[in-house]
């Protein structure tokens, strides 16, 4: 983005405003699926022991859990967020050198691989010829 001209503080801005959308999605899911968790338990205490323990759920508790889940996120994003800022467009490109670079030596190192056929000792080389002109032999005493 620093190539198209962003300066340090929007990428700043974007890091950080995309880990707290994230986290206020997750701290919603996480408020639903402990809603029914709660619901779940309730129901199965009655069902099982005969005891009845209401589920309640105060708007104060949920939003407070909400704020501390985006408090986190956005603050665990800061760091991601300054480097990714802090870094050099020249850089990222070099990066993505390095990482095509090492795709051809891996693509060289592979047509090597299937250039080269495995070796096999000579022992085993005069073996299979000695087992080979044995089986001759062999079919020239069985007629056909």
């Amino acid at each position: 983005m620093k190539a198209i001209g962003a300066r340090n503080r929007d990428i700043l801005t974007i890091f950080l405003l995309e880990s707290g959308i994230i986290s206020v999605i997750g701290g919603i899911l996480g408020i639903f699926i402990g809603a029914i968790g709660v619901n779940v338990i309730s129901v199965g205490l009655e069902s099982a022991f005969g005891v009845e323990i209401p589920a309640i759920l105060h708007a104060e508790v949920l939003l407070g859990g909400l704020a501390v889940t985006v408090i986190v996120g956005v603050l665990s994003g800061i760091y991601p967020a300054r480097k990714a800022a802090k870094m050099s467009p020249l850089r990222r490109s070099d990066t993505n050198k390095a990482s095509s670079e090492q795709c051809r030596v891996l693509q060289r190192r592979k047509s090597k691989l299937k250039s080269t056929s495995p070796r096999i000792p000579e022992d085993i080389k005069r073996n299979i010829q000695n087992f080979s002109t044995e089986i001759n032999d062999y079919k020239a005493l069985i007629p056909l």
